[in-house]
């Protein structure tokens, strides 16, 4: 007893230094596993805990530029205690970009970081499921929705009569006035995601109107597809921060543990909300007759597949329907991938066009020689395929600014990448942007030049281009994106005169989790026919 006393009160008395004995030998123990670390690449000088992660730049996309322009192609960062190891070069990845359903590098997170699973992403949707069944269960419900002909026919007409809705806006409040394009298109990929993914005319236009002309017989609340928009767009920042912090920060760090807090309940509150448009569609579907046809939409393809009024879906030998959990997730994920990252793509485009004019002016010809002058020659389906000039303008303007410019993999068994053997459980990054401008795949990289997707696919390296990532993930649905894309722009281009309300303004933009273009103003101005 008098020996636990005497232990007892020299803990009390002196537990400063105790805790600064204990600090120190962890930080030597800390660098010493550091120093003598497998496999040794360049990178930034961690600190115990915490990694680099006072280090990053807000902007992961720009962080990620320098530390390569710095380090090279491969080199490694810890956030948080775990190492990852970022990878700027196409042939670099080409063991994680495989299409096999067998990769080796199918899992984002090893199962002890547990970001995805406290944003219940871990073994939902596609993007961030972790568990390969119910993956491939949903990419194909998914697949066989967004690239259907009929689908496709339905989002071309859709786009078009989304784009004659805002045009009427912009008459109304004036030629003469500038227009915050990504605050536009954001609203316009806002109403023709909602109703080409539930059937449901959204008004977020309307409300962007609205709130711009001051109508004072607006209400003062916002819109129900506003609300919602604010509650997807921190959705999507939320990503990062699961992603990113390790379990310790984000749940005992005070600040961190109220945004922890706070995240979740606005996925909660997103759950509820589709919850509530799921079984609304249910109730409709159950009170139309079996012989009269339901309307094509995600969220009614989803609803019905293996039920007597839609597709049959077999995955795995099983043929079942379905859960709301499953659906909402999907739902979600197209939503997260129909507006914020197409709304951004135009906008990128637009900038181009506007200070590269012998470009646009090729694009103006592409639409002389396929479509003739007059304005109301309608669009067709068919027209798309032949526009093979703006198909390259897209391609290069995502070149140099991906939508998504970097994305995380980890391996599932030990492996061989860049000469080197790492162990089950290493995370790689994929800097996808830093694979689009690294010199060794491409004659100036910085420079904006459409032409050289026009001179074959052959002239490109494999996984030097990666708009839509690579491999057994691939968007599934990249085709609807190129084709509200293309619309939209040979909508916009063939009536109007696109020009930056200041010729000499910066392109400006903003990793998050998507590249966002913020401060773009135009004007347009109608063209004079005849």
């Amino acid at each position: 007893m008098a020996l636990v006393s005497l232990l007892l009160s020299f803990l009390t008395s002196d537990w400063l230094t105790v805790s600064a004995v204990f600090f120190a030998t962890y930080v030597a123990w800390y660098y010493f596993k550091y120093f003598t670390r497998a496999n040794p690449l360049p990178g930034p000088l961690p600190i115990p805990l915490l990694g680099n992660l006072l280090q990053a730049n807000s902007d992961f996309a720009l962080w990620a530029d320098t530390l390569q322009e710095k380090y090279g192609d491969m080199f490694e960062v810890y956030l948080g205690p775990q190492r990852h190891i970022w990878l700027g070069r196409a042939d670099l990845v080409e063991k994680i970009y495989t299409s096999s359903t067998k990769s080796n590098y199918f899992i984002h997170q090893p199962d002890s970081h547990g970001g995805l699973a406290e944003l219940d992403m871990a073994d939902k949707g596609l993007v961030l499921n972790c568990n390969i069944h119910t993956w491939k269960f949903n990419r194909k419900f998914l697949t066989q929705s967004l690239m259907s002909k009929n689908f496709l026919k339905e989002a071309l007409e859709e786009t078009i009569t989304r784009f004659t809705e805002i045009e009427s806006y912009w008459a109304k409040h004036g030629y003469n006035k500038e227009l915050d394009f990504p605050q536009w298109m954001t609203r316009f990929f806002t109403d023709s995601t909602t109703t080409m993914t539930t059937g449901r005319k959204a008004t977020a236009s309307f409300a962007y109107y609205q709130q711009i002309a001051k109508n004072n017989n607006s209400k003062s609340e916002p819109a129900e597809t506003e609300v919602f928009l604010n509650h997807l767009l921190t959705w999507e920042y939320s990503m990062k921060f699961f992603v990113l912090l390790p379990p310790f920060l984000r749940n005992y760090v005070p600040i961190l543990y109220n945004y922890n807090e706070k995240y979740k309940k606005n996925k909660e509150w997103l759950d509820e909300y589709l919850f509530r448009i799921i079984r609304d569609r249910k109730s409709e579907i159950e009170k139309t007759p079996e012989d009269m046809s339901l309307r094509s939409n995600v969220l009614t393809l989803l609803i019905t597949a293996n039920t007597s009024r839609g597709m049959s879906v077999e995955v795995e030998g099983s043929l079942r329907t379905m859960s709301e959990k499953e659906i909402s997730s999907n739902m979600l994920e197209v939503f997260a991938g129909g507006i914020e990252t197409t709304a951004n793509s135009v906008s990128f485009i637009v900038y181009y066009l506007c200070t590269h004019p012998q470009y646009r002016r090729r694009f103006l010809q592409e639409i002389h020689d396929i479509l003739g002058d007059d304005p109301n020659t309608p669009l067709q389906f068919e027209d798309l395929d032949k526009f093979i000039f703006l198909d390259a303008i897209i391609k290069e303007s995502a070149r140099l600014n991906p939508a998504i410019s970097l994305f995380f993999r980890t391996a599932a068994e030990d492996d061989t990448i860049g000469g080197m053997k790492w162990k089950a459980g290493t995370m790689f990054f994929t800097n996808f942007h830093g694979i689009h401008m690294n010199k060794a795949h491409w004659k100036n990289p910085k420079e904006f030049n459409p032409d050289r997707f026009l001179e074959g696919a052959d002239s490109i390296p494999k996984n030097a281009f990666m708009q839509f990532g690579g491999g057994m993930r691939i968007c599934p649905g990249r085709i609807w994106a190129i084709l509200q894309i293309k619309a939209l722009l040979i909508s916009l281009y063939r009536k109007y005169e696109v020009e930056l309300a200041d010729k000499n303004a910066p392109l400006k933009h903003v990793y998050t989790i998507v590249n966002h273009v913020y401060d773009l103003n135009i004007k347009v101005t109608p063209k004079v026919v005849g």
